[in-house]
């Protein structure tokens, strides 16, 4: 079993990652750009995940573009 994970965000595509195809560099144009990016901290795989590539990116996410609910 694997799981697959997608970023999802409007056409306008603030951070600029649409054709990116590494999350690592996705996830640094995120932080870097302050795009708004949401998040799910409820201890879940998928959560679990995201926290390992914000790690693995070197990015400690925080601030008002990191909403986590």
């Amino acid at each position: 079993m694997y799981n697959d994970f997608v970023m999802a965000g409007p056409a306008h595509d603030p951070a600029g990652i649409s054709k990116e195809k590494d999350v690592l560099k996705a996830l640094k144009n995120i932080a870097s750009k302050e795009a708004l990016f949401l998040s799910r901290p409820d201890d879940s795989g998928t959560y679990e995940r995201e926290k390992s590539l914000w790690k693995a990116a070197g990015i400690d996410p925080y601030g008002p573009w990191y909403k986590a609910h």
